[in-house]
């Protein structure tokens, strides 16, 4: 079976970076949320006694315990988020302001635009649209590891 192409990119290497790129802002609100949880979850250990009743429940009966664990997963998962982040901003940083215009428009706006109302507001013609687009995604691809 033939791996469809557009340019550079396979059709699932594409697929995946426009879906980067759509979640990106999410990842973003994800991470400032989990960083919050974090200080609060840390400003609770930090303000725990040692003679604190057992909880209820699966945990393993120490609250300091449970929350420290709780903390190491948090971190875990906001190092994951943040490292998503940091390699689209390494990405975008890249773009020309066209690239950056059409990523903003079909990707970041909360209207939830697709490929032909961008391609309006942008006022750019299908092919050249295209164009920009398989550039970014190709930009993308390389910085996320998923192209040479």
């Amino acid at each position: 079976m033939r791996d469809e192409t557009v340019g550079r990119l396979s059709r699932h290497v594409l697929r995946y970076v426009e879906e980067e790129l759509a979640n990106y802002p999410l990842y973003r609100t994800a991470a400032r949320e989990l960083r919050l949880d974090l200080e609060d979850l840390r400003q609770r250990v930090n303000g725990a006694r040692l003679d604190e009743a057992g909880v209820r429940g699966s945990g393993s009966g120490d609250p300091v315990a449970d929350r420290a664990l709780r903390i190491m997963l948090l971190e875990e998962q906001l190092r994951r988020k943040e490292e998503r982040v940091q390699r689209i901003e390494a990405g975008l940083a890249l773009f020309r302001p066209e690239e950056r215009e059409l990523v903003e428009a079909r990707y970041f706006s909360n209207a939830g635009r697709n490929h032909e109302q961008a391609m309006m507001e942008l006022g750019f013609s299908r092919s050249r649209y295209y164009q920009i687009r398989e550039a970014a995604a190709y930009k993308m691809a390389v910085v996320l590891g998923l192209a040479e």
